[in-house]
């Protein structure tokens, strides 16, 4: 079984013929925030005084091989570009499946050969991965959104 991963509603082996040959998403790098003491030694560490430390994004690359004929080839990668350049989308990557990532893509580069192609996915996510499924607050808020009458 050839390896892909959901982007969105499309899966990149099944809906392109994409093979996922890289993953490399990371992990979301703390805020950390020093403050230097003059004529004293160390540092004073605000890291936590908010409530908790805070995460920048997670930033990364999805690397694919494509193996089209270069006649096709074109016409695929705008299909692709089309879909994912500049977009938002969740992705759910094969060795994670029971958590999503919200991003957003941008095609960063396309290498090519006679029939073996490179594409490479630049991939700017949110600190935190998470699971699919609505969680109980978020049902029930919509719960009661809806009118009893409706």
């Amino acid at each position: 079984m050839s390896r892909g991963i959901l982007i969105g509603d499309k899966h990149t082996y099944d809906d392109w013929g994409l093979i996922l040959t890289k993953v490399d998403i990371g992990y979301p790098a703390p805020k950390t925030n020093y403050i230097d003491i003059p004529h004293g030694d160390g540092s004073l560490d605000l890291t936590e005084t908010m409530g908790g430390v805070k995460y920048s994004d997670r930033t990364g690359t999805l690397e694919f091989d494509l193996i089209a004929p270069p006649s096709e080839r074109q016409s695929l990668l705008t299909n692709i570009a089309n879909y994912v350049h500049g977009k938002r989308h969740t992705i759910v990557l094969p060795d994670d499946p029971n958590f999503v990532y919200h991003s957003r893509l941008a095609i960063n580069n396309v290498k090519t050969s006679y029939m073996l192609n490179k594409l490479v996915i630049n991939v700017v996510s949110d600190p935190y991965r998470v699971k699919p499924t609505a969680t109980v607050k978020e049902l029930y808020l919509v719960e009661n959104l809806i009118p009893e009458n409706a």
